[in-house]
């Protein structure tokens, strides 16, 4: 019994070959509890990247285990339940993962879904930390597609996102602590449920891959052909909440003499890129360049002078850590609880480590007009502020110690 009690479990709907910031979370808190001596495995469904083919039940990467349960998928008109299939999948591989720790593990979710199945199949120690809230995310970025597709979408979409509010619910409620990243997303989360405790925690950031290194950057702008230029970078899933057209609206309305020397590199994959692609076209906008989704996002912070951080909702925004600690300058929109709902504020102090703007193009353009003028000076040290905020602030060795204390 001894070796249950020293594992701790961290469970998501998806992991690896999936990247985002949910599962790079789960990557870092699991190699920091190797660390500090205790056993780490890691629960998730088999779904792969490829829809036909399912991921191994067993393996074990840099000596945490990953357990992989048997997603049951949808099809036709079940599609309206598909939040019931993954939680009775859920729920039947905690029961079996019962069994082999016990009841009493520590687990860490980052899903309400999968939280809500460890409370229904027993276990006792169940730490929710919440990335986001459902009813922040019905963007998918389908109103520019025809009216029976988005009527078809429609209904599917708000049939599963009740289902998943209901479950989100349970799930913040009947977990033993329930942990946020950001003021922000308590503050979300009290005017959907009502009065419980929450912990507010702090992630970390990979410091020794997103840093700041002026020689490096000189490096990476030489390789890419772009020394000399001033880079904005924009990077996610390209879904309208991200306000990437912002961006491009308000690029187009620059001095051409910042245009002349600049460009914005869009970095992600997502059902608003073709229109988006296209909109660059229609506005010959040369200096606007896509790039595919990247598991080495550190290669783009190295590159660029400024990232662009223009969501409508984050509920904290692990790019804008990675910005920062690569040395990055921010711009974004101050959050104002109706059109713009972030945790920006929480981050950026504007004129110190960034900018902040009303939510307005040509406000956004003329922040991006300052940070261009900016003296190579204030660049730096926009940069160190950044940089000192980051390694002051966050950690993953933090976190775990503050979720085990629990």
């Amino acid at each position: 019994m001894e070796n249950k009690a020293r594992t701790v479990i961290f469970a998501n709907i998806t992991y690896k070959p999936f990247y985002g910031g949910i599962e790079n979370s789960i990557y870092y808190m699991s190699q920091t509890i190797l660390q500090k001596g205790y056993n780490a495995v890691i629960f998730a469904s088999d779904s792969s990247l490829e829809k036909d083919k399912r991921l191994p039940k067993k393996e074990n990467e840099g000596g945490v285990d990953i357990i992989r349960f048997w997603r049951i998928h949808s099809w036709g008109p079940f599609a309206l339940i598909d939040p019931l299939f993954l939680l009775l999948s859920a729920l039947i591989g905690f029961l079996q993962l019962k069994k082999q720790y016990g009841a009493r593990t520590q687990l860490v979710i980052r899903s309400h879904v999968i939280a809500y199945a460890a409370y229904l199949a027993g276990f006792k120690n169940i730490i929710y930390l919440v990335p986001s809230m459902v009813k922040g995310l019905d963007d998918r970025g389908d109103s520019h597609v025809d009216f029976i597709t988005k009527l078809k979408k429609l209904v599917l979409l708000k049939t599963n996102i009740r289902m998943y509010m209901w479950l989100q619910k349970n799930a913040i409620k009947r977990c033993t602590t329930c942990a946020v990243f950001s003021v922000n997303m308590k503050r979300q989360i009290l005017d959907f449920i009502g009065e419980r405790d929450i912990l507010i925690v702090k992630p970390g950031v990979a410091t020794d891959i997103f840093k700041f290194d002026k020689q490096r950057r000189k490096i990476c702008k030489e390789n890419y052909g772009l020394a000399n230029c001033f880079i904005f970078l924009c990077i996610g899933r390209i879904i309208e909440a991200k306000g990437f057209e912002d961006v491009i609206r308000a690029y187009g309305i620059l001095p051409e003499y910042v245009k002349a020397n600049s460009k914005v590199l869009i970095v992600g994959d997502g059902p608003e890129k073709k229109r988006l692609v296209n909109l660059v076209k229609q506005k010959n906008e040369r200096n606007i360049v896509f790039f595919d989704s990247t598991i080495k996002p550190a290669e783009f912070y190295n590159l660029s002078d400024c990232f662009m951080m223009t969501s409508r909702y984050e509920a904290f925004g692990q790019t804008i850590l990675e910005a920062m600690a690569s040395g990055l300058p921010v711009i974004g929109y101050n959050p104002d609880g109706e059109n713009i709902i972030t945790a920006i504020k929480e981050l950026v102090e504007n004129g110190k480590n960034g900018l902040l703007c009303c939510f307005d193009v040509t406000e956004l353009s003329k922040k991006m007009k300052t940070i261009y003028n900016t003296s190579l000076a204030g660049l730096e040290e926009y940069a160190m502020n950044n940089v000192s905020k980051v390694n002051n602030e966050f950690s993953w060795d933090k976190l775990v110690n503050t979720l085990l204390s629990r």
